[in-house]
């Protein structure tokens, strides 16, 4: 489990580099204009009916799979405890929240 975690944490920090240095390197070049044009298509922050709340199900579902490492990872902890595992639980979960924050931010720019 630790070399699969290493091995993933490296991926996800050279994709947020990746976005990160491009979208810096698209601000800084002085021939980038800002346009605007329009975009077809709608995006929709709800499901719009019921069926469409079944599509977007699986994705939620994906989401919160990561509740299935949580006992090898206690399993791994040395000195394991309850304590111990919520402050690794929250780090991750800002890890990955601050991964997603400026995926999102600067993929956009």
């Amino acid at each position: 489990l630790k070399y699969t975690s290493f091995v993933s944490m490296f991926f996800i920090i050279a994709f947020i580099l990746a976005v990160v240095g491009t979208s810096f390197v698209r601000l800084v070049d002085s021939d980038f204009k800002i346009t605007t044009k329009n975009i077809h298509g709608t995006m929709n922050m709800w499901p719009e009916s019921f069926e469409s709340l079944f599509k977007t199900f699986p994705l939620l579902c994906f989401a919160f799979l990561c509740h299935q490492n949580a006992f090898p990872i206690y399993n791994e902890l040395q000195d394991a405890s309850v304590p111990k595992m919520s402050m690794i639980s929250v780090i991750s979960m800002g890890i990955c929240g601050s991964a997603y924050l400026m995926t999102g931010y600067f993929g956009y720019a």
